[in-house]
């Protein structure tokens, strides 16, 4: 007796199917064979100390979700790491030992066992029933190679997901590899072509405007050298645009407020938000908030976000802007109402040159991407395509406020 019970449950660690579903089986296997009316698994949640139920089997009256570390027979299971059995005679008690626990209301026999290895606990099984009962040592031990064998599923469902994510970074970083090379090659080749144009553009931009300057605006001729003025201004936009995403400046990090450079990018934007109709929204951090940061790049990144978000906005909408931290990132959330972006657009905004919108050079989002990256920081995006989109700029913390830990 108990080796089908053992066979059947070994052969779910070969079961295709998600952790929870394979829980449900074996407590449904566990209450049939101990002769319990009820069997609940729950796991250890270590980040916010709590039990979470994982997967129920047989009577639902009393079930709990979830249990604080200090709430319940689980809590004392938790300190203890061994088994606990208990008789209630009341089904209507809900205390034991002076601990309130709501699960064991209707029921006359408890047993909670502990999942677990020689150094870690990763949940308990909680086994229930209507009827007073005791279990033999035979029993007792098959619950103990049943808290085994869960173990060892918890256990290898947690190396599985940390492989899995390592194998998505891996792939990742192949992909940026792929494009840092093709980055290079691209930028080597604009910024040459940038240096051969910008010099007779200067030229012909400053004759243009000398020429502006001595037609009368009566004059036939006059339109046509403005419009003259206009193109090469543009043209000297996108070139220098390109020498910024191109060339490697030289960083000067020291600690600056973030609040500060933030506010310094809004201010520089208040009129024209005024004339499109364009409320701000601006919460920033209520504790002060350091990281080094080179001032004046990283207004440049956060000006190029604001410009997007106001170019998106045509006939008015909220700009919201806000700061905090969290753990040992600063963030920045700057958010628009202006429609988001199409969803199968969405992965090439930070691609060089390319745009939605007419007239862009595509190099804006480019470049902050650029700058927050050597920042040693990250950049996301959250896109709610005919809502609105969000970009959300994490730097590090400065050593003091960070606690000298640096992720």
């Amino acid at each position: 007796m108990g080796y089908e019970l053992l066979g059947k449950i070994i052969e779910l660690s070969a079961y295709n199917r998600s952790l929870e579903e394979r829980f449900r089986k074996v407590a449904r296997l566990t209450a049939q064979e101990l002769g319990f009316d009820s069997c609940i698994i729950y796991g250890w949640n270590r980040e916010d100390n709590t039990f979470t139920k994982l997967a129920t089997s047989g009577a639902r009256k009393s079930v709990i979700n979830m249990y604080g570390h200090k709430e319940g027979l689980c809590s004392w299971v938790k300190r203890n790491r061994k088994t606990l059995q208990i008789h209630n005679p009341d089904p209507r008690n809900i205390l034991w030992n002076q601990i309130e626990d709501r699960g064991i209301k209707g029921f006359k026999t408890i047993v909670v066992s502990p999942i677990k290895d020689e150094s870690h606990l990763y949940g308990v099984i909680y086994l229930k029933a209507g009827d007073r009962l005791s279990l033999a040592e035979r029993k007792k031990n098959i619950l103990n190679v049943v808290a085994r064998l869960l173990c060892f599923f918890i256990k290898c469902d947690i190396d599985y997901k940390r492989l899995k994510r390592t194998y998505t970074k891996l792939k990742e970083m192949q992909a940026r590899l792929g494009n840092a090379e093709k980055l290079m090659a691209l930028g080597e080749l604009s910024a040459t072509l940038a240096h051969e144009i910008k010099n007779p553009l200067v030229s012909i931009g400053g004759l243009a405007t000398r020429l502006q300057k001595k037609l009368s605006k009566d004059s036939p001729e006059y339109i046509y050298v403005e419009h003259i003025v206009k193109e090469v201004t543009k043209l000297e936009d996108i070139i220098n645009d390109i020498l910024h995403f191109t060339e490697d400046r030289t960083l000067k990090f020291t600690a600056e407020k973030l609040d500060s450079i933030v506010e310094e990018a809004i201010k520089g934007f208040e009129d024209i938000c005024r004339r499109n109709s364009i409320k701000v929204e601006k919460l920033f951090s209520q504790e002060p908030i350091s990281v080094i940061a080179d001032a004046g790049q990283l207004k440049i990144a956060l000006d190029n976000i604001i410009i997007n978000a106001i170019q998106s906005m045509e006939g008015g909408g909220t700009l919201s802007i806000t700061t905090y931290r969290r753990r040992r990132w600063a963030h920045v959330e700057i958010k628009d109402t202006g429609g988001g972006i199409e969803p199968h657009l969405i992965g090439n905004i930070f691609n060089p040159f390319f745009t939605t919108r007419k007239g862009g050079t595509g190099l804006g989002l480019p470049i902050t991407h650029k700058i927050v990256t050597r920042h040693k920081g990250h950049i996301d995006v959250a896109n709610e395509y005919g809502k609105g989109i969000t970009f959300t700029i994490r730097l590090p913390l400065t050593d003091s406020q960070s606690g000298g830990e640096m992720k």
